[in-house]
């Protein structure tokens, strides 16, 4: 989709008359490269329009579901056409958007409800960062199970509310690989130890907690978890989108035969690899020598290697360290300076 021709700048910048203007307008037509005339917040969900429209056309093929990310009315749109007769289009949605989404209403809440700030049982930055964290445990580890992934949502609310004299653990997993400390020490037949020795670093005053309750509410949502019960995510899309925009960068503009070709090259490494740009130029005739194919075929398989090897436990581990890492040392700094910038500072 674009909204711009550079053509059609330069043929504007000419101040030629209506009628010439209009009689280069009708046969510029079949080649300008604007095909979008709305806003760019509609782009969208044009574009979902045309793709969803011509699938039966050009590919016998009807989708059922559509895993969205909150963010658009694609999935309005597709409704409204009514592409397939009698076929219902089932929504589902991302869980790490709405993952991402969680964080952002409790940051929100720090604001806006002033829930925020120092002291014990304060909603600070660290404890946002872990209950959205707590939030994509509770939907990840409790797949196809909607009244589980409920009350694992709510537990985390709970736990971190407890104290002492008032346990709220009742929710938490009663199973012997349970995560909850006082769970764990019941079923071992042991009295629960203190909770300042366990759970102190994410401990919530009843009164902010309270005023937690509608965000839980929300993401808790027994329609919202049903479309995230399959676990999708559009992992992906991003992955494809990166492949794109190392070819065409987003921080450069780009006409739209750029981004086309860009796509192109891209979607025909993401499905076959890089050993997929042989077909192209054996098309045009150029032959390729020994040492190129090698090269290319080395290429593939060596990001197969990497990938294989970012998707170890080990892996994993490591990538969550650094970003915890990475977020104390942010919040650390941000302690140490204070406010260095915001409205009406002087």
């Amino acid at each position: 989709m674009s909204k711009y021709c550079h053509a059609c700048k330069l043929q504007e910048a000419q101040n030629l008359p209506a009628e010439e203007m209009e009689a280069w307008r009708a046969a510029h037509a079949p080649k300008c490269c604007r095909n979008h005339h709305a806003s760019s917040k509609a782009m969208e969900q044009e574009a979902t329009k045309v793709l969803w429209g011509r699938s039966v056309r050009s590919h016998n093929f009807r989708s059922t579901e559509m895993l969205c990310d909150g963010d658009s009315s694609a999935f309005k749109a597709v409704v409204e056409l009514d592409l397939y007769p009698g076929v219902h289009v089932e929504k589902l949605d991302c869980i790490n958007h709405a993952h991402k989404h969680m964080g952002s209403a409790l940051r929100k809440l720090t604001k806006d409800k002033r829930l925020g700030g120092k002291g014990v049982g304060r909603l600070t930055e660290g404890k946002c960062d872990s209950m959205h964290n707590y939030y994509w445990g509770a939907i990840i580890n409790n797949l196809y199970n909607i009244d589980r992934m409920r009350s694992s949502v709510w537990s985390t609310l709970f736990h971190c509310m407890s104290t002492d004299e008032r346990p709220y653990h009742h929710r938490c997993p009663s199973s012997p690989d349970t995560w909850s400390f006082y769970q764990k020490a019941l079923i071992s037949g042991e009295e629960p130890p203190a909770h300042k020795d366990n759970a102190c670093h994410t401990y919530l005053a009843p009164e902010v907690a309270e005023k937690m309750v509608p965000v839980f509410r929300r993401m808790s949502d027994e329609a919202l978890l049903k479309r995230m019960q399959d676990g999708g995510t559009q992992d992906t899309n991003e992955s494809l989108n990166n492949l794109v925009w190392l070819r065409c960068p987003k921080t450069i503009f780009m006409g739209k035969g750029r981004v086309d070709g860009a796509t192109a090259r891209a979607v025909a490494v993401f499905n076959e690899g890089a050993f997929e740009i042989t077909r192209v130029l054996n098309s045009l005739y150029v032959d390729l020598a020994q040492s190129t194919l090698e090269s290319l075929d080395k290429r593939d398989r060596r990001r197969i290697c990497q990938v294989h090897a970012a998707a170890t436990a080990h892996a994993r581990d490591q990538r969550r360290d650094y970003a915890r890492q990475r977020h104390v040392a942010v919040r650390a700094e941000h302690a140490r300076e204070g406010q260095v910038y915001g409205p009406g500072m002087a």
